[in-house]
């Protein structure tokens, strides 16, 4: 199959019906692929790089295999191999990426979205779970620098239909 429809299978496979078997071999392809491939990915558009498409379900990929990790039980076989999934992915992938389109086409496994574009987390029971003062203290960074890029994205995104419409406007006068 070619890269991008691998990919798009990838990301639309339903992660929870696999068997566990299967999701762990699929884990295992994907960490030796993308750890392979980094310099493919993680560059810019030039030729012989990813395209947008590719970057784009590779992100997917990353929240779908997330979110599903946070609706199951632990376990830890399987722990062990989506971790160095998810570090490959996102090592390979440029941290200033971002998914660049409004109407991102993320599964629900990946997100849930009302109408009105807000997401709706799913919450994990965490209420029997004690971290160290220290893990905590790196939740918390995560949790603000998360926010932070995701509202940063809705103000980009916000600006640009603003300004979008100001030429429209100011075109018709």
């Amino acid at each position: 199959l070619p890269k991008n429809r691998l990919l798009r299978k990838q990301v639309h496979a339903r992660l929870a019906r696999n068997s566990r078997k299967l999701l762990i071999t699929n884990l295992q392809i994907l960490t030796l692929h993308y750890e392979r491939c980094t310099k493919y990915y993680g560059s810019g558009n030039t030729y012989g790089m990813a395209s947008e498409t590719e970057k784009r379900l590779s992100m997917l990929l990353f929240y779908a295999i997330f979110d599903s990790l946070g609706s199951k039980p632990y376990d830890p076989e399987l722990f062990g191999k989506a971790l160095p999934c998810l570090t490959a992915i996102g090592s390979a992938i440029s941290p200033d990426y971002t998914l660049t389109t409004a109407s991102e086409d993320l599964t629900d496994s990946a997100k849930t979205v009302s109408d009105q574009g807000v997401w709706i987390p799913k919450p994990t029971e965490v209420s029997k779970v004690r971290l160290g003062s220290d893990l905590e203290s790196i939740i918390a960074k995560f949790a603000e620098h998360f926010h932070d890029s995701w509202a940063s994205r809705k103000v980009n995104f916000l600006l640009f239909n603003y300004r979008k419409q100001l030429n429209m406007f100011a075109e018709n006068c």
